[in-house]
């Protein structure tokens, strides 16, 4: 009979330190998923933030556009005057050698 009680509280001793050991790892397990959870939750900030810096770019890239094909536009309207100026300046000129 002490025998079978030596060999159950060697029983019950390894069974605590197995569940100790069970503990440990859980614990262990339980950081590192907190560790991973923090992980995605930065990678999705800096998802985001690029996300909001590529949006911002094609933003002022579309001004951009939007400004050139403005300016080209003024181009285009400056030279037409320039040209009708020129052709007035032109007939102007032929009048006054006429004149003369």
């Amino acid at each position: 009979l002490p025998d079978e009680i030596s060999k159950e509280l060697a029983s019950v001793k390894d069974l605590r330190t197995k569940l100790k050991q069970i503990d440990r790892n859980r614990r262990q397990l339980t950081d590192q998923n907190n560790k991973q959870s923090e992980k995605i939750v930065n990678l999705s900030k800096k998802y985001q933030d690029i996300l909001h810096k590529q949006e911002t770019q094609q933003s002022i890239l579309n001004e951009k556009d939007a400004f050139i094909k403005d300016l080209q536009r003024n181009i285009s309207d400056i030279q037409e005057k320039y040209e009708i100026l020129n052709e007035e300046n032109n007939s102007l000129k032929l009048e006054v050698i006429q004149y003369i």
